[in-house]
């Protein structure tokens, strides 16, 4: 039953506020609430038919009519002046778009909804000073931003100081229509001081709504809301190296930031000068009080030299930015191939070693020197040092013979050195030879 009340309450509202003496032209504004409550509870459809019915009845030629949406987002979906000459199409196009709406978004950002809403007013009553400005806005929720969306901190009274001469202005009037729910506390009590303007739920006397009233010679003093302020300082390396997609890390240090700027994104505007092809990974940064973010700028094969980087805030909104430009000076130079020139020699050398040692003919498991005098064996792979080819006695631990043993590794034959007749001659061994006595070769058959 509550349901069915307030969707009347729309007719009778709509058609109070439409009752009036015909002046043209005039502005209509339709601000409409698109979060999914709307249509689980089954008010949006029957909504947008009492919009669609307005907007064929009330518009006329000359006329003004604005649709906005308002959930997650905050959408202009049409503006159009009703021409004579295209009447009808105008009107149709209007109706199209109001069928076309949908209701399924998460949140219900009416703050920036009204802020989007007065600044159009205000522009309309600019181009239009005597003509009639009515605005409805139309929600079943209270003021429930997405968080760390812009303008998510706002509150109503902010926004109806920000915007004072759009609602203090003669004949503009602002209808804000709850649907099931109690209005949000926050809007009643900023709108409290402005009942001849914004009216929550109601409607005025209609007989008075196109009265004239004479703009006052001096508007209320009423303190704007304060300017965001961030102070900035940037700093950034004086040289990069040269490659193919050289990196230059901008910092970007908040040393303040005050009357609502924190968490606000700072979108920057990059020039390189000697011009060159770069990239950023993102356009803005997130203001954080004596916070700090990092902003890479990735330069492609840049030329050896110097550069210089001028950047510029440019804030979506009004703010104070200390100081807004930076101009940085950093030099480009020849990557430093050192360290590879020296990992290179390193992997050289270590080849090197290696076929090197690959080359040295190694001894076998069963290739042994004994000694049957004293029962001796002695394993010449065991004592073979990684680099060299040939075994010596004193290698085996001999002391009382001089010979050296090596392999041929073409032919596998093993051949010894010994000092006869007070020279070094070469023999080559057999399984059983001897060597020096008592020291035989052999080759242990397994």
């Amino acid at each position: 039953m509550k349901r069915v009340i307030s969707i009347l309450g729309i007719v009778c509202l709509l058609g109070a506020a439409a009752y009036a003496q015909k002046a043209s032209p005039k502005s209509l504004f339709f601000v409409i609430d698109v979060s999914g409550s709307m249509q689980k509870n089954q008010i949006f459809e029957p909504l947008k038919n009492e919009i669609i019915k307005y907007i064929k009845t009330e518009a006329e030629k000359g006329d003004f009519v604005s649709i906005i949406t308002f959930g997650t987002d905050v959408k202009l979906i049409a503006g159009e002046k009703i021409s004579e000459d295209n009447t009808a199409t105008n009107i149709a196009l209007l109706v199209e778009r109001v069928s076309k709406l949908t209701a399924k978004e998460q949140y219900t950002h009416m703050t920036r909804a009204l802020d989007l809403l007065a600044s159009q007013m205000g522009l309309i009553k600019a181009a239009n000073p005597q003509g009639m400005v009515k605005a409805f806005l139309f929600t079943d929720g209270k003021n429930e931003p997405p968080p760390n969306a812009e303008g998510s901190q706002w509150t109503f009274d902010e926004i109806l100081k920000k915007h004072y001469n759009v609602f203090d202005n003669p004949a503009t009037y602002l209808f804000i229509i709850t649907l099931g729910i109690q209005p949000d506390e926050e809007l009643v009590k900023a709108a409290e001081g402005k009942k001849d303007k914004i009216f929550i739920n109601t409607v005025p006397d209609v007989t008075k709504l196109e009265e004239k009233n004479i703009i006052p010679k001096e508007l209320p003093q009423i303190a704007p809301p304060p300017v965001p302020f961030v102070a900035l300082e940037m700093t950034g390396p004086d040289e990069i190296k040269a490659g193919k997609e050289a990196q230059y890390k901008l910092k970007v240090m908040f040393k303040e930031a005050k009357d609502g700027a924190e968490g606000k994104k700072l979108p920057l505007m990059v020039e390189l000068s000697p011009e060159n092809d770069f990239s950023t990974e993102k356009g803005e940064v997130t203001i954080m009080n004596g916070g700090e973010e990092t902003f890479p700028i990735i330069i492609k094969s840049p030329a050896v030299g110097s550069y210089t980087l001028k950047i510029r805030f440019q804030p979506r909104e009004e703010m104070k930015i200390e100081p807004a430009f930076f101009e940085l000076k950093f030099g480009v130079r020849k990557p430093d191939r050192t360290l590879l020139f020296v990992l290179i020699a390193l992997l050289a050398g270590a080849g090197a070693v290696f076929l090197f040692v690959k080359s040295i003919p190694r001894f076998s498991d069963d290739y042994l020197v004994v000694n049957p005098k004293e029962g001796l064996s002695y394993s010449l792979k065991e004592k073979q040092k990684w680099y060299s080819s040939s075994i010596s006695s004193r290698d085996l631990g001999i002391s009382d013979a001089d010979f050296k043993l090596s392999m041929n590794k073409k032919t596998g034959e093993v051949a010894a050195k010994v000092l006869q007749d007070g020279e070094w001659k070469e023999i080559v061994l057999n399984s059983g030879d001897v060597i020096v006595d008592p020291y035989r070769f052999e080759i242990k058959i397994v």
